[in-house]
């Protein structure tokens, strides 16, 4: 269900609709539009949130949804069935993130995780031009705090299926190393199956960090490292780790412009992985899948399946 409300006469007709949708067993939702505000959101979810059917709310790309917006919205969140969570294109800072940090911690306390979760554009971003409803004069950039965003990670690979990081400018070395920490099973259980990274600008010495965390992961079946400024150089990084890695299946590279697929030929790199290829593991280039398949790799995926089954049923089974 998309939203694309402009006045408060419109948004009372839409919580009317969305409130007749939930004797509908209402599944999923999906409010996304520029120009909604965040008191227009809040209301909107809240009637949706009266469904117990509802399992996936989708806000995307409604920069005027605040960190103080989104304080509320877990509250909201916390006794709720929803397990696929996206908010993207929103401004979490450091009081949403926190927020979406112990929502996670208490529905897993709770016993009813949330499953999935994507925050792709949201957290490592420039907001210098925008500004929230909630905070009109607040239209500065405000850095993510690092103790906020390792807490963030540690609890998220703890708790989560599916993570989605796309698209927020990850690139420090204390970034790479927080989420490396967090994907390892040396400290605490993992329990992420896939980790989208894509449209990050982690280079070879962030993947170099990335894959010290890989050699201890007995979790993760998929990887998207697409258009992440990695050369052929990350190659050996990959291919040391996934030697102590059994468990990964997918590993998703495409738009690496400085990837010199022709430069693994004939070196042990290219032979193991066409080894790995006849275990059914395979790294996919952008050549290697039709581009209908982006939209699942970027975690669109549909209400009736998991973001690994849905990739990995689409996926193609050959190697680049």
């Amino acid at each position: 269900m998309c939203c694309y409300s402009y006045d408060t006469s419109a948004t009372e007709y839409m919580v009317k609709s969305c409130r007749r949708l939930v004797q509908l067993e209402l599944k999923s939702c999906r409010i996304s539009h520029p120009d909604v505000s965040f008191e227009q959101i809040l209301l909107l979810a809240a009637a949706v949130l009266e469904s117990p059917s509802l399992r996936k709310l989708d806000i995307v790309d409604c920069p005027k949804l605040g960190p103080k917006s989104i304080t509320h919205l877990c509250e909201a969140l916390k006794d709720t069935g929803v397990t696929h969570l996206s908010l993207e294109g929103v401004d979490l800072r450091n009081e949403g993130l926190k927020s979406l940090t112990q929502l996670l911690r208490d529905r897993d306390a709770a016993g009813h995780r949330i499953k999935a979760l994507s925050l792709e554009g949201s957290i490592f971003h420039d907001r210098s031009t925008v500004a929230t409803d909630e905070a009109p004069m607040m239209a500065t950039t405000e850095p993510m705090q690092d103790i906020v965003w390792k807490d963030f990670v540690s609890v998220a690979c703890q708790t989560l299926e599916s993570l989605d990081l796309s698209r927020n400018q990850l690139s420090r070395a204390g970034q790479i190393s927080d989420l490396a920490n967090g994907i390892s099973s040396r400290k605490s259980p993992c329990r992420l199956l896939a980790l989208l990274l894509s449209n990050n600008p982690i280079g070879d010495s962030g993947m170099d960090i990335l894959c010290q965390g890989l050699k201890r992961n007995r979790t993760m079946v998929l990887l998207a490292c697409a258009e992440c400024e990695l050369s052929a150089q990350s190659s050996h990084f990959l291919t040391d780790a996934l030697r102590s890695n059994p468990s990964l299946q997918r590993l998703y590279l495409y738009g690496n412009k400085e990837w010199d697929r022709t430069s693994t030929n004939n070196n042990e790199e290219w032979k193991y992985w066409m080894k790995l290829n006849a275990q059914g593991r395979s790294l996919l280039q952008s050549q290697d899948f039709p581009v209908e398949l982006v939209p699942l790799i970027l975690g669109r995926i549909s209400d009736q399946t998991s973001i690994l089954h849905g990739l990995l049923r689409e996926s193609p089974s050959h190697v680049c």
